[in-house]
């Protein structure tokens, strides 16, 4: 009689399972750049123009898609986008960003600058990178990783965020951190570094060229020769 029941019960557990996960592929106009907040997730990769979204049948209904000056950006109608999975593609990824608890994870092709903006506990982790130049501004506890190549990184980082660079093969490093950031690259150059508020600059390399300053009980450490 119980196998009966839980035989019964399985087909209606599916039904209701159906009829509440959904996913929906949106048109939007062309696009190089991602902006996304409010606890969405996002994977992002470079190829044809593509935008599905998935989630339960509210939480999906209530995402907002728009293209404001080449950049996509993804916002909830309202509350919170928990439960929702964008998987995004484009054939050019120059920028991205994530805001009050999203999320992003890229993986990309050789652009010749690329600018990466995390906020508000954001996160975004990046591999593929290769780029002259990769600009980074985190603020409000939101953390960074790279992965990938570039000549120049450019960091900007305040409010106890973090920015992991270990992974980016690298020539030169030019960073601001204040307010308990951590930000962490290994240049083969240059650094130029700036420490305040109790933050900490780590670089594992032994750079000819640097030029460093710290106040408020911050530090930027280096290997002993």
């Amino acid at each position: 009689m119980k196998s009966l029941h839980a035989a019964l019960l399985l087909p209606s557990l599916c039904l209701s399972f159906s009829a509440f996960a959904q996913e929906q592929t949106r048109e939007v106009d062309d696009f190089q750049g991602v902006s996304v907040s409010s606890g969405i997730k996002a994977r992002v990769s470079v190829g044809p123009k593509s935008v599905r979204i998935s989630g339960d049948e509210d939480a999906v209904a209530r995402v907002r898609t728009t293209v404001d000056d080449g950049n996509l950006v993804v916002t909830m109608a309202k509350g919170r986008g928990g439960g929702v999975l964008l998987t995004l593609s484009s054939p050019s990824v120059t920028h991205l960003e994530a805001s009050s608890g999203a999320s992003v994870e890229a993986h990309l092709a050789a652009t010749p600058t690329f600018t990466i903006e995390a906020s508000g506990g954001g996160e975004v982790s990046v591999d593929g990178l290769d780029s002259a130049k990769v600009e980074v501004e985190a603020s409000g506890g939101a953390e960074v990783t790279l992965k990938g190549r570039a000549d120049v990184l450019q960091v900007e980082a305040s409010g106890g965020s973090e920015v992991h660079g270990q992974a980016l093969r690298l020539k030169a490093l030019e960073a601001e951190a204040s307010g308990g950031t951590r930000v962490k690259a290994n240049p083969t150059d240059r650094v130029e570094a700036e420490a305040s508020g109790g933050s900490s600059i780590h670089v594992e390399t032994q750079p000819s060229q640097r030029h460093v300053s710290t106040s408020g009980g911050s530090k930027v450490v280096f290997p002993r020769p």
